[in-house]
């Protein structure tokens, strides 16, 4: 996941509370990056101590906590809202923690996801 918050324009994050980020000093630095740039969205169902930081670096904020939503995937969006957009989604399968990735040019999982993080950057 490093590689892919270091690279691309806005990156559009669903999360439970970033805990894939909490202890990966590297990947703070690089969400801290594109908070400061105004590049990070974020969709959590809470905050945290990193997100709280990450707001105030300039991160956009969305809690769906106050909706009965607990999505089995998460998943991060590089270049979002541009073309060319990029996905990676991470869930657990066989009791393995699985990372897929899709791009909006040859997949509807992508095109999904996209109008999903719009969707609940709308309502939330």
């Amino acid at each position: 996941m490093n590689e892919w918050v270091s690279c691309g324009g806005r990156t559009a994050i669903l999360s439970g509370d970033l805990s894939w980020a909490k202890d990966n000093d590297e990947a703070i630095k690089f969400l801290e990056k594109k908070a400061r740039e105004k590049e990070l969205i974020l969709c959590v169902r809470s905050s945290n101590e990193l997100i709280e930081k990450l707001v105030n670096y300039g991160a956009e904020l969305h809690l769906y906590s106050r909706y009965e939503f607990f999505p089995k995937s998460r998943f991060t969006v590089i270049d979002y809202e541009k073309n060319g957009e990029r996905l990676a989604v991470g869930f657990v399968e066989d009791n393995k923690h699985v990372i897929y990735q899709y791009d909006t040019k040859d997949s509807v999982v992508a095109t999904l996801a996209c109008d999903l993080m719009k969707i609940l950057r709308l309502s939330c």
